[in-house]
């Protein structure tokens, strides 16, 4: 395995244990007062906001797919929002698991690089 421990940029975001960055986090999400979308957005992790992205990456997809092609699907609002309720949850969903394992896989390689 190669030690990557002299380059500064990797010990960037482990200054603080993690711990700390929790406290952290929960004191900023509870200066938010009753905003709940910035609590949640704050409290959420990776995975969460890059599910969060992709699904309304896929949304914006569907609605550009569903002007530039009118002759492929039919033109109503339940059609619309039919397709952007589907490719925005599988979207989201794939996207949202698939950054749920990496972060999962990372956090194992820090605690054996501890031990």
């Amino acid at each position: 395995m190669v030690d990557f421990s002299p380059w500064p940029w990797y010990n960037l975001g482990q200054e603080l244990s993690k711990g700390t960055r929790e406290r952290e986090t929960m004191s900023e999400a509870e200066n938010l007062g009753e905003n709940w979308t910035r609590k949640l957005w704050v409290l959420g992790g990776t995975p969460l906001k890059v599910g969060l992205a992709f699904a309304i990456l896929a949304a914006l997809l569907v609605i550009v797919g569903w002007f530039f092609n009118p002759n492929f699907s039919p033109r109503t609002v339940s059609a619309l929002v039919l397709a952007i309720l589907i490719s925005a949850v599988t979207w989201g969903l794939v996207s949202w698991a698939i950054a749920s394992a990496a972060s999962a896989v990372d956090e194992d390689l820090e605690e054996e690089a501890e031990e």
